[in-house]
């Protein structure tokens, strides 16, 4: 990323004033989400800019955020918010029904966590556990 250590190791621990050029770069040297890491700071949820990290989902929303602008233009004003919370809430509820089968499909994952809750060892750390930010 062209900066010495001591000031990589502050941007790694989110120390100092945001930069978004920095923040852009980071996530072009890491091919994650730039729009992810930056929402995730706004939010205090550091396990959003980890879970869109590969598959870049503020990135795609920020895209068909601005195709859907360039289509209505103006008209965008006229929108309802209760439109816009309707529309989002089914489009998230589309997105969990698919997480929620893709772990339903794995098992092992399963077991292994719900091994881990009842006290016979295996599950995630608390490193690897997005419930630990």
């Amino acid at each position: 990323m062209e900066m010495d250590r001591r000031n990589y190791v502050n941007f790694e621990a989110g120390k100092g004033r945001l930069n978004v050029a920095r923040i852009l770069r980071f996530a072009e040297v890491t091919d994650s989400d730039p729009w992810a890491i930056l929402a995730s700071v706004l939010m205090g949820s550091p396990r959003l800019a980890r879970g869109a990290a590969d598959n870049k989902l503020v990135t795609v929303f920020l895209i068909l955020l601005a195709e859907f602008e360039g289509q209505v233009g103006e008209a965008i004003r006229t929108l309802d918010t209760a439109e816009a919370v309707s529309a989002f809430r089914e489009a998230f509820r589309t997105l969990e029904a698919s997480v929620t089968s893709k772990r339903e499909r794995l098992p092992a994952d399963w077991l292994r966590e719900g091994a881990a809750r009842i006290g016979l060892g295996g599950g995630p750390s608390s490193d690897d556990d997005p419930g630990h930010a």
